[in-house]
C-alpha cells in the first residue's frame, strides 16, 4: 500500500511542479481518498489546498486546509510531538496558508485564529514573521489598530527581513492615518536607514523608497500645521529631503516621478 500511495503522491507532485494544478489536485484527492490513514495522508490534504491556493481559489483552498487542520488537531501535533523538521514544516504550512486563504477571503477573525494556532503549536516556526505580519494586517482591517501595531511591532523589532521592513512601514502608515506625525516619521526613517540601509536587498529597498515617499507628506502636513516661519521652513526642508531621498537613492523606483513633482511644488 505504501508504494501505491507514494505513486499517487509522486504523480500529483509531478503535475504540481509542472504547474498543472488541476491534474495535481485530482491526483492528491485520489490519494487522500484511497489512503485516508496512509503515511502521506496529511501531505495529500495539504497539497490539495496548495493546488487551489496557487490558482487563487481561496474558498476551496481554505476548505482543503481545514480538512488537514482537523487531522493536526486530532493528533494534537505540536513542536514537542513532531520532531522531524519536514513533518513540522508540513503542519506549519497548513496553518499558515489556511490563515492566508482566510485573509484573501476577508475573513479576518478566522485568519487571526488560524495564525494564532500556528504560533501556539509551533512557536519556533521559521514562518513566524509572516504569521505576525498577517495577524497585524487582519487586526488593521478590523479597525483594531492597537493590536495591529502590537503584531507589526513583533516583526519589526525582532526580525531584519523584508517582512519586518514592510511591518515597520505599516506601523508608519497607521500613525500617519492617526495624524501622529511624531511617531509616523521615525517609523518611516527606521525603514529608510535600517534593514541594511544602502546594502539592503532589492525587496527591502522597495519599502525603503515607499517609506521615504510617505515621510514626505507627513512633513508637508507639519508644514501646514506650523505657525512660525522658522518651523515651516524646517518642515519644508524635511519634506524635500524625503522626496529627494527617493529620487537620489532609489532612481529606478516607480515613485521617483511623483517625488520629483512634489519637489518642484515645494520649491515654489
Amino acid at each position: 500500500p505504501l508504494l501505491s500511495e507514494k505513486a499517487f503522491y509522486r504523480l500529483g507532485w509531478c503535475h504540481f511542479k509542472s504547474s498543472d494544478y488541476q491534474s495535481a489536485d485530482a491526483a492528491f484527492q485520489q490519494q487522500a481518498s484511497k489512503f485516508p490513514n496512509g503515511k502521506l495522508a496529511l501531505d495529500a490534504k495539504l497539497m490539495v489546498g496548495e493546488c487551489r491556493f496557487k490558482q487563487s481559489k481561496f474558498e476551496t483552498a481554505l476548505a482543503a486546509y481545514e480538512v488537514a487542520r482537523q487531522q493536526i488537531r486530532q493528533s494534537d501535533d505540536n513542536a514537542k510531538s513532531v520532531r522531524d523538521p519536514a513533518e513540522r514544516k508540513l503542519r506549519e504550512l497548513v496553518l499558515l496558508h489556511g490563515g492566508q486563504s482566510a485573509s484573501q477571503l476577508k475573513k479576518w477573525q478566522d485568519a487571526i485564529d488560524w495564525l494564532a494556532e500556528l504560533r501556539q503549536r509551533f512557536p519556533s516556526t521559521s514562518y513566524m514573521p509572516q504569521a505576525f505580519y498577517e495577524t497585524g494586517f487582519a487586526y488593521q482591517q478590523l479597525g483594531d489598530t492597537e493590536n495591529a501595531l502590537k503584531f507589526f511591532g513583533e516583526v519589526a523589532d525582532n526580525f531584519r527581513n523584508e517582512t519586518a521592513a514592510r511591518a515597520r512601514f505599516m506601523m508608519g502608515e497607521i500613525h500617519f492615518g492617526n495624524k501622529q506625525l511624531d511617531l509616523a516619521i521615525p517609523d518611516f526613517q527606521r525603514v529608510m536607514f535600517g534593514f541594511g540601509a544602502e546594502r539592503a536587498s532589492n525587496k527591502i529597498k522597495n519599502w525603503q523608497a515607499k517609506s521615504g515617499f510617505e515621510a514626505g507628506p507627513c512633513s508637508e502636513l507639519l508644514l501646514h500645521q506650523e505657525r512660525s516661519k522658522q518651523s515651516q521652513d524646517r518642515a519644508r526642508k524635511m519634506a524635500m529631503e524625503f522626496f529627494g531621498y527617493v529620487v537620489d537613492k532609489h532612481p529606478d523606483h516607480d515613485l521617483v516621478s511623483k517625488s520629483r513633482q512634489r519637489l518642484e511644488a515645494l520649491k515654489q
